[in-house]
């Protein structure tokens, strides 16, 4: 059955090549081969989907001429004449309509799987060049994060850096103003010690002139006190003259009170007398004067001592 299909369509097709190339003719009005590009790439299409429907069981030669004649006239579109375009048409709608109703749904469903299987392999194509793409897309998002974490990393380590700077720097001014102050408070300490210290040597530049004027005037008082005893000493020699001739006349003269001597020179009768009695009299005093004397000098003494003590404790 087969082998008389193949001859079949071997007598036919040299028979149909020439009205194929006026159909082409009738179907395409202009003769450009870029308009006629697309259609012979589908003629092709159509003749390997023949080839492929070829391996199924055929039962029909109606279904078989029908399929030929389309894939001849579609090879042959560009070489059709202008003559037997109407020709070739009216060929081809008689074998339009004598194709068996069941043949065509039969190609229909071959045609529609071959379309679902192809559909599926780009399909698969398609989702696995997605899932590359997606992985690619994947890295490439990772690695742009990576890098804008490490960018967005290095601006604060910048800033970190800058601010560090900045604390430095106010810390070494700080560092300096302390320095300044402590150096501040050092002289200042140092000026006040100056001054109390210009102060105590005042002070004590004062202490010693009051304490140079005291003992000037001390010493002053001892030189006129001094003096006074000299003056008073060459008094009492002068007067010890005389009574160094009436010593030891009468003892008992010597235990008179003031007042009796004065009573007995009121009451002597001779001059005699009235000397002796005013010699009594002149000594008394000078002793007197002499024993105010000598404690005079001893509370000058006593002064003295304590001038001495109070310049050692100074």
């Amino acid at each position: 059955m087969r082998r008389g299909v193949s001859g079949t369509f071997n007598m036919e097709q040299n028979s149909e090549q020439k009205k194929d190339a006026s159909f082409s003719d009738c179907l395409n009005f202009p003769s450009s081969p870029a308009r006629l590009q697309p259609r012979r790439h589908s003629a092709i299409w159509t003749n390997k989907e023949l080839v492929n429907c070829a391996d199924q069981p055929i039962t029909n030669l109606n279904v078989i001429q029908t399929e030929y004649a389309k894939t001849l006239h579609l090879k042959n579109i560009a070489v059709l004449d202008n003559d037997e375009r109407i020709r070739h048409a009216s060929v081809v709608t008689t074998l339009n309509q004598s194709l068996i109703p069941s043949s065509r749904v039969h190609l229909e469903e071959a045609q529609r799987k071959k379309s679902k299987m192809k559909y599926c392999s780009k399909k698969s194509q398609f989702s696995t060049s997605t899932e590359k793409q997606e992985g690619k897309v994947n890295s490439v998002t990772a690695n742009l994060d990576k890098e804008k974490n490490i960018a967005f990393l290095l601006n604060e380590l910048d800033v970190l850096r800058a601010n560090n700077k900045k604390l430095q720097d106010q810390l070494f001014e700080k560092d300096k103003e302390l320095k300044t102050l402590k150096l501040d408070l050092e002289l200042q300490e140092s000026i006040a010690e100056a001054k109390i210290a210009e102060k105590a040597a005042a002070l004590v530049e004062e202490i010693h002139s009051a304490q140079h004027a005291h003992d000037e005037a001390i010493m002053a008082r001892l030189k006129l006190a001094s003096e006074e005893r000299n003056d008073a000493c060459k008094q009492v020699r002068q007067l010890e003259q005389p009574l160094k001739t009436l010593e030891n006349i009468n003892p008992e003269e010597n235990d008179m009170t003031l007042q009796e001597l004065l009573n007995r020179i009121n009451n002597a009768d001779t001059g005699m007398a009235i000397w002796r009695t005013g010699t009594i009299i002149v000594d008394r005093i000078y002793r007197t004067q002499k024993q105010k004397k000598k404690i005079t000098a001893e509370e000058i003494n006593a002064l003295i001592e304590e001038r001495d003590a109070a310049l050692a404790q100074t």
